[in-house]
């Protein structure tokens, strides 16, 4: 009777062994697929960030790599540690998280955009003209003209010569707000006294053609003389037709 109670206690063994591998199974699979699938999006939002190091060198973009890199390789090393299937389902399990990362890099592309826009705005108001310069060119392609106006004129009261020049543009042709040639020669102005090329040629056009000044032909010249001198083409075309006879 003794062997038929060792075989009774070993198929009981058996099945609980049995019972636990399933089980084991069962949790296994589920919580590989969501660390699978977080450490996808992780390396998407690392990818994100080399992005910025091309364009904007942020500091979001730097923490997105940071974190995004280190904690995607984590979270997949501990996926595959926990070896929920047979290959058949790591298989599965790889096909689903590289149908996700077109949603997860939109995602991040959003969020490292707006993220971009903030920072940039707070280095702006503390006084860093190429921060409201490159904020001001993004608002402008994204349709926010009344926006980039407002950022243009903060960079141009610092005097970044660059915001002022695009200001002095915007209220020329009245993008982002009325018309105000007045306004346009003075950022104009401030441009070319810091020896901006483009804005001594607009500056010239303008006295030239008495838009926003009484017409003076003799600054006009001394402001194309001054663009041409500093390399602008057509200011030196500009400047030899005002003093070609008439």
């Amino acid at each position: 009777m003794a062997p038929a109670h060792n075989d009774a206690a070993i198929l009981a063994n058996t099945g609980s062994m049995s019972d636990k591998a399933q089980t084991a199974g069962r949790w296994r699979w589920p919580l590989a697929l969501v660390l699978w699938f977080l450490g996808v999006t992780a390396v998407v939002a690392g990818l994100v960030g080399c992005i910025d190091l091309g364009y904007e060198r942020s500091v979001i973009g730097g923490q997105l790599i940071r974190y995004g890199f280190g904690g995607g390789t984590a979270l997949v090393l501990l996926a595959w540690l926990l070896k929920p299937g047979a290959a058949r389902e790591g298989s599965r399990l790889f096909a689903i998280a590289f149908g996700w990362w077109p949603f997860a890099a939109f995602a991040f592309f959003i969020v490292w955009r707006s993220g971009v826009s903030a920072e940039q705005k707070i280095a702006c108001d503390a006084g860093d003209g190429d921060a409201c310069f490159r904020l001001g060119e993004r608002w402008e392609r994204r349709d926010r003209e009344p926006d980039a106006r407002v950022v243009f004129e903060t960079g141009c009261d610092g005097e970044h010569s660059n915001c002022c020049v695009a200001l002095g543009s915007m209220r020329e042709y009245g993008r982002g707000g009325e018309v105000d040639l007045t306004g346009a020669t003075g950022s104009y102005e401030v441009a070319c006294n810091l020896s901006h090329a483009l804005a001594c040629s607009r500056l010239g056009s303008m006295y030239r053609d008495g838009r926003g000044v009484a017409a003076d032909l003799e600054r006009a010249r001394h402001h194309f003389d001054r663009a041409c001198e500093l390399g602008q083409a057509s200011a030196c075309e500009a400047s030899r037709l005002l003093n070609s006879p008439r």
